[in-house]
């Protein structure tokens, strides 16, 4: 079992507390990491939707509307590629939610069909918080600037 990070290292909203917290989506079928992954963002201040598997996370992005998606890549009944693929053809603005990468083993192919599939980055596990904070703070900057 994959345990994410040591919350005692988790960054503090210090710096962060005039801007607004985005609405992240993350497809997760561990409950540790599920739980660490939480606890890291909502320290950021971000609000966090967890679902457990990929056919969850495109019904969650065809529903509610997400800022990021953290999507891991092995889960049960739909992987992280699958759902990708099908949230990339989602209508309206659905399919132009920046969508990161989770897992434990990345190799150079996997980072390729990750990218191929339509995802705007990736993170290994156990997820360094810095990482995921400056991915987080990449991905808001493009789309403000998009």
């Amino acid at each position: 079992m994959t345990v994410i990070m040591d919350i005692r290292t988790a960054p503090s909203r210090t710096g962060t507390e005039n801007r607004p917290g985005l609405q992240i989506l993350v497809a997760e079928d561990v409950l540790p990491n599920q739980i660490m992954t939480e606890i890291l963002l909502n320290q950021a201040g971000h609000v966090v939707t967890i679902v457990e598997n990929g056919a969850a996370a495109v019904e969650s992005a065809r529903c509610r509307n997400y800022d990021l998606i953290l999507m891991d890549l092995q889960m049960p009944v739909m992987d992280g590629l699958e759902a990708t693929r099908q949230i990339r053809a989602l209508p309206d603005k659905a399919r132009d939610i920046p969508i990161v990468a989770l897992t434990a083993n990345l190799t150079t192919d996997e980072i390729a069909a990750c990218y191929a599939a339509g995802m705007q980055g990736h993170l290994t596990k156990p997820i360094s918080p810095a990482k995921l904070i400056e991915i987080i703070t990449r991905l808001r900057g493009q789309a403000a600037t998009a």
